[in-house]
């Protein structure tokens, strides 16, 4: 009897080990499945971003961003960075698509604004080629920008002598036809960030008048032409550029900004994607940057960091006075960023 008993629990253990092995196989047979499907669903995604038309230069796949609703130069700048990564990895940057076509009429009007002001900029470099506007077949087209936004990719020597021939050359050919300048004038550009950017609200990204006149000082010629571009409103007044000479514009077209930092000999930055942009073009010689979030190119000059404004600063000067007519570049107010 004890015998049968024991065969009997052998029996039951050993079906338990048999089913439990065959629920083993089945559950492994089942991830392979969901793995084969989700590889199969993958290889049907990248097909259809193959087939949208854009042919890259390696293996035949495009990458696409997700364009900025912000202003042009935080704008273009991520399209730089993306067409940088494209080319790292040998493929084709087939464009920025604007998501932001659905939602409400505000959002609609911004998206709208922000690509009107991206076309303006992107025509004043010549990069409408290098740098497209398009949307990929599918959302999972998308590169995520944490996977191509590092400053690495744009220090690239190919990608980055590409770029700035192709910027360079159509900002000579324009400004041969509609500058007065001799070729061989001596040319300090520099970009002032104020408007909404203060000590107070901004104390991390205000640079002081004393810093730009500084540098300006540094690197100015005799001969040199010295041109000056900023926002009326402003929390120091610019009587000082003004007694020293220098050429003011404020509020001046974003594009012909941009046109004038690409040409120019020396170009002095704010902590603004809108100067970090053109300084990337640029021909200049020599290019003052002030260490922000957005590490400087191999060959600009890195300034000191200035010390932080005291916490109780005084209040911010009423908007600054225009230069005179003669002066002022357009009477089109656009903030540079």
């Amino acid at each position: 009897a004890e015998g049968h008993l024991v065969s009997h629990y052998m029996g039951v253990l050993c079906s338990v080990r048999r089913s439990s092995a065959v629920l083993a196989v089945l559950a492994c047979l089942l991830l392979l499945g969901r793995a084969a499907i989700g590889r199969l669903l993958r290889l049907a995604v990248l097909s259809k971003c193959t087939a949208n038309g854009g042919v890259g230069r390696g293996n035949g796949t495009c990458i696409w961003s997700k364009a900025r609703s912000d202003r042009g130069g935080a704008s273009i700048h991520d399209m730089l960075y993306a067409s940088a990564f494209a080319a790292s990895i040998d493929r084709q940057y087939c464009g920025a698509c604007d998501a932001a076509s659905v939602g409400t009429i505000l959002l609609q009007v911004s998206a709208q604004q922000a690509r009107l002001d991206r076309a303006r900029l992107l025509a004043a470099t010549g990069l409408q080629t290098v740098l497209p506007s398009d949307c990929p077949p599918v959302t999972e087209c998308y590169t995520p920008s944490r996977v191509y936004r590092h400053d690495k990719y744009l220090r690239r020597p190919t990608w980055l002598s590409t770029v700035r021939s192709i910027a360079q050359r159509h900002v000579a050919t324009h400004r041969r036809h509609s500058s007065t300048r001799s070729a061989q004038q001596h040319r300090i550009v520099v970009h002032i960030r104020r408007g909404d950017v203060n000590p107070h609200s901004h104390p991390e990204r205000y640079l002081p008048n004393s810093y730009y006149l500084e540098h300006i000082q540094k690197y100015r010629r005799n001969t040199s032409e010295v041109i000056i571009f900023s926002e009326a409103v402003s929390h120091e007044r610019f009587d000082a550029f003004l007694s020293l000479g220098y050429d003011l514009r404020l509020d001046t077209l974003t594009q012909e900004v941009w046109q004038h930092a690409i040409d120019c000999d020396v170009f002095i930055m704010s902590m603004s994607s809108f100067s970090y942009v053109p300084a990337t073009l640029s021909r200049a010689t020599v290019v003052v940057y002030h260490p922000f979030w957005h590490a400087p190119l191999d060959g600009w000059v890195v300034a000191s960091p200035q010390p932080k404004p005291p916490p109780h600063a005084p209040a911010p000067h009423p908007p600054a006075p225009h230069p005179p007519p003669d002066r002022a570049f357009s009477a089109k107010k656009k903030r540079p960023a």
